[in-house]
């Protein structure tokens, strides 16, 4: 599974979106922080006035762009589609990426950078990643205090608002997938795994044995889309996803596996996984 993100395992296991990276801005090692309680409770609610986000975009928009290696940021919010942001890189032509959701809400926060013998003097805005903790930051010289901070608050209710509109495609595709699997329940005799799922899944546990978890977690995806309603290859899946960082996927399987298998021995087990795992991702 290369170059995958969380919410494509979020999609039934029949569908999936294509894959958009993540933003790799200088490593730098933070103390993790966050916002007061009255001020989450405002951002959170400016989630519901779309007018706010228009405004929060583009301070966003203005401040990035006048760091050293941001150019020309665009917003991808189209509904029922994962939310993130792409830009340009213009020391190399390149476009990146930030999927938002991946993002620690707490994890943003505003210090300052002295001057030194090779460096200007420079306000910065510090992120982590969850799936493999990964600290990054933005910086620029030009920024007083009030413009770092304006950046942290809307990178912040950037990412409530992805979180908020992902939580509403889990919903989504887990009604989907209980429509799916509705006749399977019903039916006291499980049909056969078909032919192709089959070698699918030979291939998975075979990766899984050599250590393989990319070529694993594909294999079990390419079960999945053909035979869904298989309860093994949720939880493998999940468990896979939960192990590597990829949370939102993890959780989703999970739940699948749940609903197939509710009354499993070890159900409860598997219900604190998915507790764990929104911990992780700061839920």
């Amino acid at each position: 599974m290369k170059n995958v993100l969380n919410v494509e395992f979020a999609k039934c296991g029949i569908s999936f979106l294509s894959s958009v990276g993540f933003l790799l801005l200088f490593g730098c090692a933070m103390p993790p922080s966050g916002f007061s309680p009255s001020e989450q409770s405002a951002l959170s609610a400016s989630l519901s006035d779309p007018s706010d986000l228009v405004q929060v975009r583009s301070v966003f928009k203005r401040e990035v762009e006048r760091t050293p290696l941001v150019r020309d940021v665009v917003f991808h919010n189209e509904p029922g589609e994962v939310r993130y942001l792409e830009y340009t890189d213009p020391s190399n032509g390149k476009s990146n990426v930030v999927q938002l959701t991946s993002l620690l809400p707490d994890s943003i926060i505003v210090s300052y950078s002295p001057e030194g013998a090779y460096t200007y003097p420079a306000w910065k805005v510090s992120y982590t990643e969850y799936v493999q903790l990964h600290q990054y930051y933005w910086l620029s010289s030009t920024w007083s205090q009030t413009d770092a901070e304006n950046v942290a608050r809307a990178l912040k209710i950037l990412v409530l608002d992805a979180r908020h509109e992902l939580d509403g495609i889990l919903a989504t595709n887990l009604g989907k997938f209980k429509e799916t699997c509705q006749s399977w329940h019903s039916l006291q005799e499980k049909p056969p795994m078909p032919e192709e799922a089959q070698r699918h899944k030979v291939l998975a546990e075979n990766a899984f044995r050599e250590n393989d978890m990319d070529k694993a977690t594909d294999e079990y995806m390419n079960a999945l889309k053909i035979y869904p309603c298989w309860p093994e290859g949720q939880h493998n899946v999940a468990s896979i996803l939960g192990d590597t960082g990829w949370y939102t996927g993890a959780i989703a399987h999970m739940k699948y596996y749940l609903e197939l298998v509710p009354n499993a021995s070890y159900s409860q087990a598997d219900r604190d996984k998915i507790i764990i795992w929104q911990d992780k991702m700061g839920r």
